[in-house]
């Protein structure tokens, strides 16, 4: 799968997507919060619908496709990321961290070496809006891999590519309530 070019946007649940209208053009991607898997749309696809193929109500004919393997790329929700600068390590329930504490200043969130390997990847969601930035940066070169302007919901992913964390995508986003 070539990377996204845009953010996933992130729903409350499966049913909230598989209520919505399906998208008019290719290029969607969905992270349902009740399965945190990446699901790209593929207009005009008639997949049987199943656990990695969901459907839609009116709109255009199609399918949200898993994508990353044949479970998707999941990303288990670990433990909300608090306010204050903190390093995370990779962990198999924990691929996806929130932001969803106001911050109360300009905060650092590193992604350790630690437990990851190569492929790896870091789903981050700023799901708060307060007046500070947010930032994201590799902790073995001391890279920034982005930074969430204040006052704006963000989402991104990193991969790691056997070294350091590097930036996948990320974007402003909106998160469906």
């Amino acid at each position: 799968m070539a990377n996204p070019l845009r953010a996933a946007t992130v729903w409350p649940s499966v049913a909230v997507l598989e209520a919505a209208t399906g998208p008019a053009t290719n290029g969607a991607y969905a992270v349902p919060e009740d399965r945190p898997i990446l699901f790209e749309w593929v207009l005009g696809d008639s997949t049987a619908l199943s656990s990695t193929s969901l459907g839609h109500t009116g709109g255009s004919n199609g399918r949200w496709l898993a994508r990353g393997s044949a479970e998707g790329i999941i990303y288990d929700l670990g433990t909300a990321l608090t306010d204050a600068d903190q390093t995370l390590s990779y962990s198999l329930g924990g691929r996806w961290r929130r932001q969803i504490v106001a911050l109360t200043a300009n905060r650092i969130k590193r992604l350790a070496a630690s437990g990851a390997v190569a492929g790896n990847v870091l789903l981050l969601t700023r799901e708060e809006t307060s007046a500070f930035t947010l930032t994201v940066k590799d902790d073995v070169a001391g890279t920034t891999l982005w930074t969430c302007a204040a006052g704006i919901q963000w989402v991104g992913e990193a991969i790691f590519d056997g070294t350091n964390w590097v930036k996948r995508w990320c974007a402003p986003q909106e998160f469906i309530p």
